[in-house]
């Protein structure tokens, strides 16, 4: 046993206990085999090194000093007690539309320090000559006017930091006679495209592990959903009655959802009657949508043709094409689930998602619309067109902050509140509509990030507004109750990330687009005199100085790697591997269901060759059963059946009570018990 390293304590100790020896004996090996083990183990502790035990010490102190960083953090988290509040009150559903503006107002905030440090305080340090821009619109004074240019977002505004045209296009130096030098263009340039990476590869790895877990992980199925749904489906943070009793009406809904369900799937197929019925009222309401979103950027564009409406209040003049924009993206979401319902779409959550992507297309339209009327030809003759654009960009920013504060949050959540408490219960508590608050988070932070070039402060007015809205939502939501629809949170997460990585794909790719194709202002901004803004970048290769032969063809090959169209062309060959890699994934999810069938089809074989070896163990067991019998019965003077019929056998008796030799007992099978005389056959034939 102590030369045999494969035998484990318990397999040696089994093995010494069934041994045929004394226990004096046994106890002896026990014991020496106990203390030699102990040997063995205290010298494999000192065969460790003296570095190896000093690496894994720091590795531990490191892991305990992470998990208490990581303790003390969540003490000091951001609106820490804010969220536990709102999940322990209304659940996890409505705390996720929290979690994800918290995460909205960390993104911007990240890209605010940014410009700030690069770009904003370095041109507020180094500028020496006054900028280009010369504002179109009449400055205001006094108190009043100040107000109003904190909405216009002109006056006084146009000619600073605030917009792109009052930025500098030299290289400073601080002290003068320092050989140090800061070049502001490209300061602003990187800073713009290292905030946009930055983005890109939050959210890229944010999408895929949702994606991943919620899906990917989940494909397999859930067997027993009913049994799962009653056991687990509960929210333990909840820590009110009125909240228990939400939770459990929205797990009654979701199990009368899944019922209904199961119910459609063993009904009769629908006739084709019904399937040209359905067909036709989808593509009717889609043409509809399709129309209005189409309507609403033709309006939109008709309204900026005009530069500003002749009116009384030249504010309002001004701010035409915001609040046109601003009431569509109030108006539009409503409109499109009124026609929503005419497609007869049995699963709410298909036809919940099916709507926010298309008042997110409509939102994206509405802004690509005006993208596209500023960097159209035309009005790129308007002098420094940028700032103009920054201008609507903040405009559209504020107008939507109005909006949501006052019309979604103020009217249609606390005045409702009021009025079902204190008038009249008839038009019912207010619920909070997680899904298209969510919309206008990921809509300001589009807007946030198309308008960042051209307003570099817009990042920070945009966690102006975040903050703004959690407070106003925090206190707002304890006047409504959260929808009694079933709520899931961790896939409706990967659906609000998908389209927050749509939205920016789709907002980074116009300005992509304006960096790389369009030649910016002669007259203001960093950027000024260049035939496009990524000049900029190629001027710091100082590619005109390669003259020789040999540099001219590596300067050719490096202007084409640099170039639009290797850009582009490298998109497509990430589109072409992305769409490689969902075949793969879908080739794999392939053999994942083939290999599981066969799992299912061996854990049957199993199931059989068990259920054979259990019908033969009993047919063993019955057999020695009989054997012992019968050793009883031989030992006791007693003849079997069997041990009758071979003496009467060989002495020439008959079976059926004949004569027999002298001497021999006259026994036969008729004068045995009957118990006996059955299984004595059952015995002969086995």
């Amino acid at each position: 046993l102590r030369a045999d390293s494969n035998f484990s304590e318990a397999v040696a100790l089994a093995t010494l206990r069934n041994s045929k020896q004394s226990l004096t004996l046994k106890r002896s090996v026990k014991r020496r085999l106990t203390s030699s083990r102990a040997d063995h183990a205290s010298a494999a502790h000192r065969s460790v090194s003296w570095w190896r035990r000093t690496k894994f010490s720091i590795a531990m102190a490191m892991q305990r000093v992470k998990r208490s960083l990581l303790d003390a953090l969540s003490h000091v988290d951001l609106w820490h007690s804010h969220l536990k509040d709102i999940q322990g009150n209304f659940g996890s559903g409505v705390a996720s539309y929290f979690l994800f503006l918290r995460r909205m107002l960390a993104l911007n905030f990240c890209m605010g320090v940014l410009m700030m440090g690069f770009v904003i305080v370095p041109q507020l340090i180094y500028s020496r000559s006054p900028s280009a821009v010369r504002s179109d619109y009449s400055a205001s004074f006094g108190y009043v006017g100040a107000f109003v240019n904190i909405f216009t977002g002109a006056g006084r505004f146009a000619d600073t930091v605030m917009y792109y045209g009052h930025y500098s296009n030299e290289t400073v130096r601080w002290p003068p006679r320092n050989p140090m030098s800061y070049n502001l263009p490209l300061a602003y340039f990187f800073t713009v495209a290292v905030c946009l990476f930055a983005c890109l590869v939050t959210l890229a790895y944010s999408l895929t592990r949702s994606y991943k877990q919620n899906y990917i992980e989940t494909s397999i199925g859930v067997k027993d959903v009913y049994c799962a749904k009653v056991f687990s489906a509960w929210d333990f943070s909840i820590a009110s009655r009125e909240a228990a009793m939400l939770k459990s009406r929205s797990i009654y809904n979701e199990l009368k959802e899944l019922l209904s369900m199961e119910r459609r799937a063993v009904e009769a197929p629908p006739t084709w009657g019904s399937r040209i019925g359905k067909f036709t009222a989808r593509v009717a309401v889609n043409l509809v949508i399709l129309a209005i979103m189409a309507g609403s950027g033709a309006l939109v564009y008709r309204l900026l043709s005009k530069k500003s409406l002749e009116t009384d209040v030249p504010v309002l003049g001004e701010m035409t094409v915001s609040l046109t924009v601003g009431a569509l993206c109030f108006v539009l979401p409503a409109l499109f689930l009124v026609l929503s319902r005419l497609e007869f779409i049995e699963r709410v959550q298909t036809r919940l998602y099916l709507n926010l992507t298309r008042v997110t297309l409509a939102k994206m339209v509405l802004l690509g619309v005006l993208m596209y009327f500023w960097l159209a030809s035309k009005q790129r003759e308007d002098r420094c067109w940028e700032s103009r654009l920054g201008q609507e960009l903040y405009r559209l920013l504020v107008v939507d902050t109005a909006f949501v504060l006052l019309l979604t949050t103020g009217v249609g959540e606390a005045l409702r509140s009021v009025i079902y408490k204190h008038i009249t219960p008839r038009v019912g508590p207010p619920e909070l509509d997680i899904a298209h608050n969510t919309l206008d988070l990921i809509y300001t932070q589009t807007l946030v990030w198309a308008g960042m070039f051209y307003c570099p402060l817009l990042p920070l007015v945009g966690c102006v507004k975040l903050v703004l809205t959690f407070y106003v939502k925090r206190v707002s939501v304890m006047c409504t109750q959260p929808s009694v629809r079933p709520w899931r949170a961790v896939h409706a997460q990967t659906v609000f990330l998908g389209l927050t990585f749509f939205s920016f794909v789709l907002a980074t790719g116009t300005l992509g687009y304006a960096l790389l194709s369009i030649q910016p202002s002669k007259v203001c901004g960093p950027f000024k005199g260049l035939e496009t803004t990524y000049t900029a970048f190629l001027s710091l290769f100082h590619l005109e100085e390669w003259s020789t032969p040999e540099q001219t063809e590596t300067r050719r090959a490096f202007q084409y790697l640099l170039s639009p169209f290797a850009f582009f062309l490298g998109i497509v060959v990430l589109s072409l591997w992305l769409y490689y890699m969902r075949a793969l994934a879908h080739a794999h999810a392939e053999m994942v269901a083939l290999l599981r069938e066969q799992l299912i089809m061996e854990g049957k074989d199993k199931v059989f060759l068990l259920q054979l070896f259990e019908k033969a163990m009993e047919q063993k067991m019955a057999a020695l059963k009989f054997g012992t019998a019968r050793k009883r019965q031989g030992a006791s003077g007693d003849l079997t059946p069997l041990d009758t019929l071979r003496r009467r056998t060989a002495g020439g008796g008959s079976i059926a009570g004949g004569s027999s030799n002298e001497g021999s007992p006259q026994r036969s099978f008729g004068s045995l018990p009957r118990p006996q005389h059955q299984q004595g056959f059952q015995y002969l034939s086995k």
